[in-house]
């Protein structure tokens, strides 16, 4: 292979930098930094790298300064994420300068590593210790890039121009140069190592965060994606590109700065200078893993900073092996269209207009019904003292739900396909917050006005230039809104909730079933449902979508249970 071609700054070559920085000053430079102004402290940092990065170092000099940086730099990016990994997308403006200074640092970190590797690959001879030199910088350069991935990804920002291009370009000369698998020593790893440090297993951890699609992962999930695939970077094959097996597998392009991509038919076509990633092996772990969850047995070793729920575990891993697994929907023709398009977001949002703003009071309609039945019975004087009661407790628990803020807003349609649709919103959506998996409700301004379709966020791309694009996955072209609450099972002894209950067979790709809030029932639940007129019962059987907002279940009717038919 030819030498790699990096994205490095420019550097004054001329003469030695003013004043000449040692690692025992930069040592008390950084000692010295306002650690309680975090942000002072992250512009403090990139104006020193701005300095280091255009000076003229020796290698070794350079590497010496670059490892005072590497755990100051480390702890303010990982301080200053904090304040943006859960913010609401898209990002406001504080939010976003803390984005956009986190990812300024880890691409001016990986450019001081990145000069050193281009100084030293143009000496056809290297002392032993510029061989170990090449290495480290060859592997924190691309510890650094993958990190700028992962936090684009978090907020589910476009790829920083170059950085795939150089990680593929680092990569490639360490394999050439047989020195990709040879172990190093990581002393400040971003998470735990269950392997030893290498090149290859760099370069694989973030191949496998981006055939993980991490623009349709929830948000929140690719810091936890990122750690779990790690485990799995040994099964991971990366095969010459072999024309005839790329088509429904996943490629990444050596040559260019772009991500690895699956390889639908439109692409197919597409000369393709790479490898085919070979996930095969991984698959298999991640069915294995699924199918002991299903049966009780969590590892305790796997996703174990999430703080979530084993259900929620149970749900990552299943959408994990869902992508890989979703080739039809990635190979959907879509076409262009510039409709004008209402949505609504939240269930309780999607309830609220699809009941035509109608008042949610489930504990009064039930009392109604159930009053009704019983009309004889509560003429007694203790039968209309116990309806006061009752009365008094519906009409308070039926306040909780009073809301009126719900919004819709405008977006524009960019393209449109059997699976669903995609919108993109312009200046002003500062208003608008979004996230993926949840539940929308969407309209045409056009003739279909009147129509309320359901469908989930598939995925999210927003940038700084204020363009938030959303792909929007269609459930059903209508549902009903119900309310619902657990007679047994997961969930017993909660109020009602707000639900959406989807008609059997309105369109040839929707059945019956019911929309929920995500986690809190499960199969087998006994669900009261609702409809304000009338109450059935329906037993939860089959999980059909699973986000961290909303669950979709098919279900079975019940007849009404006889301690049901008493008033409560």
């Amino acid at each position: 292979m030819s030498l790699p071609v990096l994205n490095i700054p420019s550097q004054d070559v001329s003469q030695r930098p003013r004043p000449y920085l040692r690692p025992k000053m930069l040592h008390q430079w950084v000692d010295e930094l306002p650690t309680a102004d975090i942000n002072a402290s992250a512009h403090m940092l990139l104006e020193k790298l701005h300095v280091i990065n255009a000076s003229r170092y020796p290698v070794q000099e350079r590497m010496a300064l670059m490892v005072v940086l590497y755990p100051i730099v480390q702890q303010v990016v990982t301080t200053l994420g904090q304040k943006y990994h859960l913010a609401e997308i898209p990002l406001g403006r504080k939010e976003r300068f803390f984005s956009d200074t986190c990812r300024k640092l880890l691409f001016d970190m990986a450019a001081g590593y990145k000069i050193i590797v281009s100084e030293l690959v143009i000496k056809k001879k290297h002392r032993v210790a510029e061989d170990v030199l090449l290495h480290e910088a060859t592997y924190f350069a691309m510890i650094f890039l993958s990190w700028n991935l992962l936090e684009s990804y978090s907020v589910y920002d476009p790829a920083d121009e170059g950085v795939w291009h150089d990680l593929h370009q680092l990569y490639r000369y360490a394999e050439v140069n047989t020195f990709n698998e040879t172990p190093l020593d990581d002393p400040s790893p971003l998470m735990a190592l269950p392997i030893t440090a290498t090149i290859d297993y760099a370069y694989k951890r973030i191949l496998l965060l981006a055939v993980a699609e991490p623009y349709h992962l929830m948000q929140g999930e690719a810091w936890e994606i990122f750690r779990l695939v790690s485990f799995w970077t040994k099964d991971c094959d990366l095969l010459p590109n072999v024309q005839l097996a790329v088509e429904g597998e996943y490629a990444v392009d050596m040559s260019a700065d772009l991500a690895p991509r699956f390889i639908t038919h439109d692409l197919y076509a597409q000369e393709i200078s790479g490898r085919v990633i070979d996930i095969d092996k991984i698959k298999a772990k991640l069915e294995l893993l699924i199918q002991n969850i299903l049966r009780g047995n969590f590892e305790d070793d796997l996703l174990q900073d999430a703080g979530v729920l084993e259900r929620k575990q149970r749900d990552a891993l299943l959408r994990l092996l869902d992508t890989w697994q979703g080739n039809t929907e990635r190979a959907e023709p879509r076409k262009p269209s510039a409709d004008d398009v209402r949505i609504t977001t939240g269930l309780n949002s999607c309830h609220h207009f699809i009941s035509m703003r109608a008042k949610f009071t489930p504990e009064m309609d039930e009392l109604k019904i159930h009053s009704h039945k019983k009309a004889p019975a509560l003429m007694e004087d203790e039968g209309k003292s116990f309806f006061a009661t009752r009365y008094q407790e519906a009409l308070k628990k039926d306040k909780r739900h009073i809301h009126t803020n719900y919004s819709q807003e405008d977006w524009q349609q960019s393209n449109l396909s059997q699976m669903g649709i995609a919108l993109r919103c312009f200046d002003g959506h500062h208003d608008i917050s979004v996230k993926v998996g949840e539940i929308v409700s969407y309209r045409y301004n056009g003739k279909l006005k009147g129509r309320w379709q359901t469908g989930v966020v598939r995925w999210i791309k927003s940038d700084s230039r204020k363009v938030l694009d959303i792909g929007i996955m269609d459930i059903a072209k209508s549902a009903v809104p119900v309310a619902v609450k657990a007679m047994s099972g997961i969930g017993k002894g909660t109020d009602y909730f707000r639900a959406l209950l989807i008609p059997f067979q309105v369109s040839l790709k929707q059945t019956r079933s019911i929309i929920l809030p995500a986690n809190i029932y499960d199969i087998n639940t006994v669900l009261v449902v609702n409809l304000g007129k009338r109450i059935f019962h329906i037993r939860l059987t089959r999980l059909l979508l699973f986000t961290t907002a909303i669950n979709q279940y098919e279900f079975d009717i019940l007849e009404a249970p006889k301690q049901h038919a008493q008033v409560h």
